[in-house]
């Protein structure tokens, strides 16, 4: 790297003026923000081949004024071809570009252009051989021309042929010194190398040259990405190149903006920045290279690398395979798709990947560093080996292989052991990799091993020259906020929480965690390591950031193995979630994952998570039935080859509540040992369709049908009309075109155009249907929902009595009957209807269910009794619904039913013991009343447990509230319970909070009299 005035003469280092005009990734303060770990090496490392080649001058007219006729036509001709064919090629019209070309060669033989266009359009569509071969002869035609000779070496390093570039490379610099497009070319391969004392030499070589002289527009892309991989290699933290080289980009973009290349090469330096701007500046460039060019297939494999830092799997896979119809040898594109394979334990679609990219690279080493970690994961230690012994003979500083091997055994196998020996290994052998540090202390972190963490995160920040990485940084932040939390012990557990949310939440999230660990270690016969790392977080960003490095999870806790992470109840609006549910459901994964030495696969974990919910309360039974219907009614259950995915998608929220049902399925009909069996074979990591076979005796591929009849009798009885989704609607249209009598299939077209809101073609397939079928129950039906939404109640209502004496029923029609009736001022007919309702489709929660518009109903006419049976059974399904049971409270307290009281008491306490969304007043009946019937069942401790955490919510109040609020009352009961329990000291303490809230109670001076005498006899 360049020293003194030499290195920094024209290249600023970041933080001066050389940002100008540039969008500055340059290091600032820590905040929370999505991001990645950065891969320089692999974002810039063919960033010159990436853009020099990609800009070939257009050759100027070569008829005189004095040429006869044809010869200026044909001139003509040969430049409108030229122009013509770079305009398609700009565009992605690949076969027009093609076209082109070949008229263009038939006008003018030897024209250089026809042949670089074609191999351009080669390199886009993964037709390598065929485009070196075109480089080849346009270098031959003319040595001088560097585009052509770094189309050459595009070609050389897509295709593994790095010897062959570094010959070459050699060899022109030997003729020419001041090439520095061979230059940088021969850096990068040295870099491949590990020869990283020559490469830096060539580097500094080329960034002297830039200092000394003006570079050609068609060098400035390898000087750029001389300065960037300088700045990777030299010794020197001082050293840093990185915004020069932006802005010499940013200053060619400018200059060229149709050159979409530049865009990509700006774009991927940014996309290794794994800072907060860099990765925003990136995907507006990606995103701005495919609005030009759609076919740029790069840029969508860059998009897949930013959408996994979302947690996009969904988004990145499709990218990825998109990229691949452009360009079926991009190997980028199958290293991606190969890596979530592995993680996702799919070894078979990981193996394809990795034979399509090395018959295209052999040499590739992100290629052969996802296969090794496929070897190791899967056992075959012989083979891991073989690659790890090749790749580090070839480069003995690669340590991105133990990285991406400790990435993948951590998400495949959750082993945070291993994979944090892994990531040593990684510093071991490459120190100065920013990205290596970032792995190791993810993976400390998964182990509660925090102190390590962070002096891993710290030794990251001297590697990365000071820049920035989100997810590093987001860690060491919550690593500071973990600092101020507070630390409780069980013998199984140690558990953290903010003080805010300590004093509330800590009295019910112990006891729950020990007893989750009996009921389950019970059941799976199965005990597991302890203790067990349990942080639950008041604010949700906190939670995010501590789980996976960055904000937005969209989850409420998750599981390591050995570490549990939870979203408080705070965290959240109230009846979003219960905590002491995501409590639960998250130690069933601490059996899961040991149980199978973390390799059961996610459908599995999740599914049996969901499936112990509802079996310890059937009230936590999960609210997706109206979905579940939808999608076996369209037939787009998730299939068991593809539902490992869904948990990275939109499909997430689904693929839990399938993965439930599954786990249901396959313990009623197998019994539960069946489980114990799988997660048994998961540990040995045998495929999940060889543990069907051998366990539960059925090829995979049959079960999703079984699986199929076992929604239809869990839903097969309700009455609605389903809702069609896109592929449905697809299939009706097919269909009518095929048979244009098909009553069915432009019934359900009708149904799906209106459920769309497109009323005009709704109402043309229902006139079709209607001349069909005149008496068809779902067209009758149709009917009445369009004279419904057309606010025509009378005929609506006509319809759809007439489509219940046709035989159909449907939740919907009788919904609209009683809200019809009740305008009409006929409660007896709504009951009626509303009662049919619930008969449709019992587990109805959310607004216009039939549950609370009864109870509303029976409330009106006096029957207080039956409109809170109607709650009761409501609550029964909406398991979060805190209004419910504040209504049902209120009723059972009325009634001085105290069992009931306690029950409801405890379940919205489940919800949270707060009663309120944070910055909202907490809500004081519960604990009160549930202290209230607990003392009167003779259960003092836990009584003093409510009146305490009665008072810490009272203190939450202004204290001009409290007194008010029963403050003092409710220290006073907790002081004459502590006494009664043997406890002065304490009681003292309770005495004090009521006197700090009024001075003069007599009650609470008494309180403090007794207690301390009480306090000094003991």
């Amino acid at each position: 790297m360049p020293s003194g005035a030499a290195g920094r003469e024209r290249f600023a280092r970041r933080g001066t003026a050389v940002r100008t005009g540039v969008e500055s990734a340059a290091m600032t303060p820590r905040r929370r923000s999505f991001g990645r770990r950065p891969d320089l090496l692999a974002a810039v490392a063919a960033l010159a081949l990436a853009a020099a080649a990609f800009a070939v001058a257009l050759p100027s007219r070569r008829a005189r004024a004095d040429d006869a006729p044809s010869a200026e036509e044909r001139a003509e001709a040969v430049d409108r071809q030229v122009q013509k064919g770079w305009a398609a090629f700009r565009r992605g019209n690949h076969e027009e570009a093609l076209a082109r070309a070949e008229r263009l060669e038939k006008l003018d033989p030897g024209n250089p252009v026809a042949r670089v266009l074609k191999a351009r359009v080669f390199a886009r569509t993964g037709r390598y051989e065929e485009g070196l071969a075109l480089a080849e002869a346009a270098v031959r035609a003319a040595p001088g021309d560097l585009r052509s000779a770094a189309l050459r070496y595009d070609f050389l390093l897509r295709l593994g042929r790095l010897d062959e570039a570094l010959s070459v490379a050699t060899a022109a610099i030997a003729e020419h010194p001041d090439d520095l497009v061979a230059r940088t070319v021969r850096g990068q391969v040295l870099e491949a190398r590990g020869r990283r004392k020559e490469a830096l030499a060539d580097f500094d070589q080329v960034i002297a040259a830039y200092n000394a002289r003006d570079p050609r527009p068609e060098e400035i892309p390898s000087v750029a990405t001389a300065a960037l991989r300088a700045t990777r290699l030299s010794p020197n933290a001082a050293d840093d190149l990185t915004m020069g080289a932006l802005n010499l980009l940013k200053q060619r973009i400018e200059a060229e903006p149709e050159d979409v290349d530049l865009l990509l090469a700006f774009a991927d330096v940014y996309r290794a920045n794994p800072g907060t701007q860099g990765q925003s500046i990136a995907g507006k460039y990606y995103k701005k290279v495919l609005d030009q060019n759609p076919m740029v297939a790069e840029a969508r494999v860059g998009q897949a690398r930013i959408a996994l830092v979302f947690y996009r799997q969904d988004q990145a896979v499709q990218a990825c395979r998109t990229a691949l119809q452009v360009n079926q040898n991009l190997v980028p594109a199958m290293n991606v798709l190969a890596a979530i394979h592995v993680g996702d334990g799919d070894y078979d679609q990981a193996d394809a990947m990795w034979e399509r990219a090395r018959k295209v690279n052999a040499l590739d080493k992100e290629a052969r560093s996802v296969r090794a970690a496929r070897l190791y994961i899967t056992g075959d230690r012989a083979g891991f080996a073989a690659l790890e012994k090749e790749l580090l003979a070839e480069d003995p500083t690669y340590g991105a292989l133990y990285t991406t091997v400790a990435e993948l055994v951590g998400e495949r196998q959750r082993r945070f052991d291993v994979a944090a020996e892994l990531s040593s290994k990684a510093i071991e052998t490459d120190p100065t990799d920013p990205r290596a540090y970032v792995v190791a202390g993810e993976n400390l972190m998964n182990l509660g091993r925090e102190a390590e963490a962070k002096a891993a995160f710290q030794k990251g920040v001297a590697a990365s020259k000071g820049w920035q990485d989100v997810v590093r940084d987001n860690f060491l932040e919550v690593l500071d906020v973990l600092e101020t939390f507070v630390e409780a012990k069980t013998e199984h557990f140690v558990v953290r929480q903010h003080p805010e949310e300590a004093a509330v939440v800590g009295p019910y999230l112990l006891p729950l965690l020990e007893e989750s660990r009996a009921a389950l270690q019970r059941k799976y016969g199965f005990e597991c390591t302890s203790p067990i790392l349990v942080e639950s977080f008041h604010r949700s960003d906190d939670f995010s950031t501590r789980s996976v490095g960055t904000p937005g999870l969209p989850a409420i806790g998750v599981c390591f193995g050995q570490v549990i992470t939870l979203a408080g109840p705070l965290s959240g609006d109230l009846g979003a979630f219960s905590w002491a549910r995501t409590a639960w459901h998250e130690y069933a994964h601490v059996v899961t994952l040991q149980m199978s030495k973390g390799q059961v696969p996610r459908w599995l974990t999740e599914g049996l998570s969901v499936h112990e919910e509802k079996a310890h309360k059937a009230q936590w039974g999960r609210e997706m039935d109206r979905e579940l219907y939808d999608r076996w009614r369209n037939g787009r259950l998730l299939r068991m080859a593809e539902i490992n995915h869904a948990f990275r998608g939109p499909d997430i929220l689904f693929a839990y509540f399938q993965g439930g049902l599954i786990a249901d399925y396959v313990s009623r009909e197998w019994g539960f040992e069946a489980i114990t069996k799988m997660l048994r074979r998961f540990a040995d990591d045998v495929p999940t369709e060889k543990v069907f076979e051998e366990v539960l005796k059925v090829p995979l591929k049959d079960f999703d049908a079984r699986f199929s009849k076992y929604v239809e009798e869990l839903v097969g009885a309700y009455r609605m009309q389903p809702r069609w989704d896109d592929e449905s609607k697809k299939s009706f249209e097919a269909r009518t075109e095929k048979d244009p009598a098909d009553a069915e299939a432009w019934t359900r077209l009708a149904w799906a155009h209106h459920q769309r809101g497109n009323a005009v073609d709704a109402g043309a397939a229902l006139e079709k249907a209607r001349r069909l079928a005149p008496d068809a129950p779902e067209v009758v039906l149709l009917q009445a929902e369009t004279a419904m939404r057309a606010n025509r109640l009378d005929l609506a209502a006509e319809r759809y009595r007439k489509f219940l004496s046709l035989g159909g029923d449907d939740v919907g029609a009788r919904l609209a009957l009683a809200r019809i009736a009740l305008g009409d001022k006929k409660s007896a007919e709504a009951v009626e209807h509303y009662e049919a309702a619930k008969k449709c489709f019992p587990r109805f929660v959310g607004k216009g269910n039939p549950y609370v518009a009864l109870a509303e109903l029976r409330q009106g006419e006096g029957d207080a009794e039956g409109a809170m049976k109607e709650l009761e059974a409501y609550a029964e399904i909406a398991q979060e619904d805190w209004g419910v049971r504040k209504k049902l409270l209120a009723w059972y307290v009325s009634r001085k039913d105290d069992a009931a009281v306690a029950r409801v008491c405890a379940e919205m306490i489940e919800i949270s013991p707060f009663g309120a969304s944070r910055g909202k007043k907490p809500d004081l009946e519960v604990h009160a009343r549930f202290a209230e019937v607990l003392e009167r069942a003779g259960k003092k401790r836990e009584a003093a447990r409510e009146w305490k955490v009665q008072s810490v919510l009272v203190d939450r109040l202004p204290e001009e509230e409290r007194k008010k609020a029963g403050g003092v009352e409710a220290r006073l009961a907790l002081g004459r319970l502590l006494l009664e329990l043997g406890q002065p000291d304490e009681a003292v303490d309770a005495a004090l909070g009521a006197l700090a809230i009024d001075p003069e109670s007599v009650a609470a001076k008494a309180l403090k009299a007794q207690a301390t005498e009480a306090a000094v006899g003991k």
